[in-house]
């Protein structure tokens, strides 16, 4: 299987990701100018999830852009709307949207009840959503363009069982995404034999629980929550005196591969305490790509692995749009997602799976966070201490090879 190189002569340029399943590029046609190509994305930018919301948002608007100068010559142009969905509410939002004849929604965020009756109001609408949480992925409205629960929840059972374990703490969330990882990943360590506690994120305040979990001193921790339930955990850990650490480190899902995060998480990301599980790779060509086109067209906005995501995202609605031909009705798009998504890949290491009525990413590796400045001071404001080109003083180090997961 031919993989695209996103610095290339001989695969298409920048952005443009390879669709498989035995179509040649150079056949696609180009969308119609006077058609419906807006793409549209439902979004709260502010609250604990508005710096993920913004960074892809705007992931997805330089996609976009990219898009539109390799159309420049006889093709049409991709649009990026963000909508509030906070002022008359999701519904309304995505009403708006199909009145003026939007193609699809993208990558809609917000805490979990946005984000769902977000997701909820698009399916009512009959309008295509590329890019929802897996948990509200359901065909053939909804795809997820992200890590599915159980396949991830595998694969961190299987990276802490590498290191020849003799027993784990899981750390979950209540979201419904981290309680099926966490089932998951209990799961898989018990039938390898490593025996397996779980506790929840919040069972005791961040500095009592750290301190329980020290006692308990497993030979690694899984954490599998949402960034905002699982950061004053990570800090607690971090700031234990004596200073404690499971043996073979930690381990966290990829929703918590975050440069906010990793800007506010103290001794543990300093050090590189924690493996992340992560479908897209920073020092891949595809996301420094991103982060040049951040530099060049939106100065001043740092890149971020939120970012990233969305830009993914951006690639696989450019060319779902593509791949409709001229009829870019919901039922046509729907087709193609449903017929030339089976096999697609972008840069050197994201692979998205939709097949069967559903799909996601097909694989992910593990990264961890390593600080090469010597001048940094462990513990400083994260405003000292953090930029490069996804983290200041640091970088983001894939640690193991990429794995395939079930999609």
């Amino acid at each position: 299987m031919r993989r695209r190189d996103p610095a290339g002569d001989d695969e298409p340029g920048p952005g443009q990701p390879l669709v498989r399943r035995g179509r040649d590029p150079r056949r696609r046609r180009r969308l119609d100018a006077d058609g419906p190509r807006p793409g549209r994305r439902g979004a709260d930018l502010s609250g604990p999830a508005g710096q993920a919301c913004q960074d892809g948002v705007i992931g997805l608007q330089a996609a976009a852009v990219e898009a539109n100068q390799q159309a420049a010559v006889g093709g049409d142009t991709l649009r990026v709307l963000a909508v509030d969905s906070v002022a008359g509410g999701p519904a309304a939002a995505v009403e708006r949207l199909r009145g003026l004849h939007v193609a699809a929604l993208a990558v809609p965020c917000g805490d979990t009840a946005t984000t769902a009756a977000i997701v909820a109001a698009g399916q009512r609408a009959g309008l295509p959503l590329v890019g929802v949480p897996e948990e509200l992925a359901a065909a053939p409205w909804a795809w997820t363009t992200g890590l599915g629960a159980t396949g991830e929840g595998v694969a961190l059972a299987d990276q802490a069982a590498s290191h020849n374990i003799l027993s784990a703490l899981v750390l979950a969330g209540h979201d419904r995404h981290d309680t099926r990882e966490a089932d998951a990943a209990a799961a898989r360590l018990d039938a390898l034999g490593i025996p397996v506690r779980r506790l929840a994120v919040d069972a005791d305040p961040p500095a009592a629980l750290a301190e329980r979990v020290r006692a308990l001193n497993p030979g690694t921790v899984m954490i599998v929550a949402s960034q905002g339930a699982a950061l004053p955990v990570i800090q607690a850990l971090g700031a234990l005196q004596p200073s404690w650490s499971p043996i073979a480190g930690a381990l966290a899902a990829s929703e918590l591969m975050s440069n906010s995060l990793a800007s506010a998480g103290g001794e543990w990301i300093y050090k590189g305490r924690i493996n992340f599980a992560s479908e897209v790779d920073p020092d891949d060509t595809a996301a420094i790509v991103y982060a040049s086109r951040l530099e060049q067209w939106y100065g001043g906005r740092r890149p971020s692995i939120d970012g990233v995501r969305g830009y993914v995202a951006g690639w696989v609605m450019n060319n779902v749009l593509r791949d409709a031909g001229d009829d870019r009705s919901p039922q046509r798009l729907v087709s193609a997602i449903e017929t030339r998504f089976g096999d697609f890949d972008f840069g050197s290491s994201y692979r998205l799976r939709w097949t069967g009525g559903h799909g996601g990413a097909g694989q992910l590796a593990f990264f961890t966070t390593v600080f090469i400045n010597p001048l940094t001071q462990l513990g400083a404001p994260a405003a000292t201490s953090h930029a490069g080109i996804f983290l200041k003083a640091g970088a983001y180090v894939r640690l193991s090879p990429y794995a395939q997961v079930t999609t």
